[in-house]
């Protein structure tokens, strides 16, 4: 009887995010804590308020199906003991939305991330609430079990297929870059991974820059969830750490079955995620923190990629790659104007503006040499000397405040000065 309950109230809560899980899907032992999914598709609309403020707002998951799943809770250490999945297959169906002729997609989905992290953020800094609010935000500032379960979670893939769909002839195989858009989304490409395998970890020693050269020097896994969490006292930050690492990697043109990219040498890849905090008495390791995220960041390791193909058919993958990779740079001009901060999705401002006034600066040079070729150089130069810099800044668009909390993370692709440390 009691396994018949526990069985039953963990199908109630999964069906929402399982389409049409049935009662001999689902295997569950209440004393060891093994719960064992067979066969199943996840259902996309239920994980989109996941996937929407992790993924590119270029893609769009249409499909997601596991051949099984295992998951493992020790039930009575959830603070020292990690939740384990283990993955035998997943298979991914992901439309590619073109960055620069879909901008309606891009707009939406963007719009929606900001809308998403920027309530987070407003949540966490409102100080004219009523108690029972300010009791509900004390409850979520503190680390509770939920925050050591996500923390310590250690997941298990044996191989993860990737189709990539777009309807964009620029990125599909044998079409004209200038034909029009198909009606329905294409399979591109395929992509393959072996021996996935993600787990908390932390950095030994000082606390590093994302961009310095000993970022991936002293990186080791913690087992204990209540491990995985590192409290900089000097900067009142709470950071954690995950490192990914891949075996393989294959790339296949779906259309003509083309093999492009085969990496066996493995691939690491470390998330870092900061929150502000402060630390909570002196037994033990309790802090509070504000319930979004200040900074974080994303490091990639590999020590060789090579591609081989047609020059087209690498053409059609780099522009899909780009869109993956590079989701921020829709020409401005294509944008509604209630979305023109989209531009500064993963750009710091500062950094934005420095961009803009050199590439003020060459167009400034270009027309300077234009007339140079007329004989009208005269006294023109100071025209385009200093004020051009109070002129840019007054004339580009407001970076909201609210910029380095909604989209903290970077590509950071430096190589390590030893890899072989981790």
């Amino acid at each position: 009887m009691t396994s018949y309950l526990y069985k039953s109230t963990i199908m109630g809560y999964l069906k929402k995010y399982i389409r049409g899980l049935e009662y001999d899907q689902v295997s569950a032992s209440l004393m060891s804590g093994e719960i064992t999914l067979h066969a199943f598709e996840l259902e996309i609309d239920a994980i989109r308020e996941w996937v929407d403020t992790i993924l590119p707002y270029t893609t769009e998951i249409t499909r997601a199906y596991c051949s099984m799943a295992v998951v493992k809770i020790p039930w009575t250490q959830l603070r020292y003991k990690p939740v384990c999945i283990t993955i035998p297959s997943l298979e991914l169906d992901c439309t590619v939305h073109d960055m620069y002729d879909d901008v309606e997609w891009n707009c939406k989905v963007a719009l929606a991330q900001r809308e998403a992290l920027l309530e987070q953020h407003i949540n966490s800094a409102v100080s004219n609430i009523d108690d029972e609010a300010k009791r509900s935000l004390r409850r979520n500032t503190e680390l509770g079990w939920w925050d050591f379960i996500m923390a310590g979670l250690q997941l298990r893939i044996e191989s993860v297929s990737i189709n990539l769909f777009t309807r964009s002839p620029s990125r599909i195989t044998g079409m004209d870059d200038d034909a029009e858009p198909t009606k329905n989304p294409t399979r591109a490409f395929k992509i393959f991974l072996q021996g996935v395998f993600m787990a908390p970890c932390i950095q030994q020693g000082p606390f590093l820059e994302p961009s310095s050269s000993e970022e991936w020097s002293g990186l080791s896994y913690v087992d204990s969830p209540q491990e995985a969490f590192q409290f900089n006292r000097e900067r009142n930050f709470l950071r954690t750490m995950r490192l990914y690492t891949i075996n393989s990697l294959s790339v296949i043109c779906a259309i003509t079955g083309e093999s492009l990219i085969e990496h066996t040498g493995g691939i690491r890849i470390k998330h870092r995620a900061e929150s502000i905090a402060v630390e909570r008495g002196t037994h033990g390791k309790r802090w509070s923190k504000l319930p979004f995220t200040c900074g974080g960041g994303l490091s990639i390791w590999l020590d060789e990629l090579k591609v081989k193909g047609a020059r087209s058919t690498v053409g059609k993958l780099y522009n899909i790659f780009n869109d993956l990779t590079q989701p921020t740079y829709i020409p401005i001009d294509n944008l509604p104007k209630n979305a023109r901060h989209l531009h500064y999705s993963w750009v710091d401002g500062n950094a934005f503006k420095s961009m803009a006034s050199e590439m003020k600066k060459q167009q400034q040079q270009q027309e300077r040499s234009k007339r140079a070729m007329n004989d009208r150089v005269d006294d023109e130069n100071e025209a385009f000397g200093a004020p051009f810099k109070d002129d840019i800044a007054g004339n580009l668009p407001k970076v909201p405040e609210y910029e380095s909390v909604v989209r903290p993370y970077r590509h950071d692709y430096k190589h390590p000065s030893n890899p072989n440390e981790v």
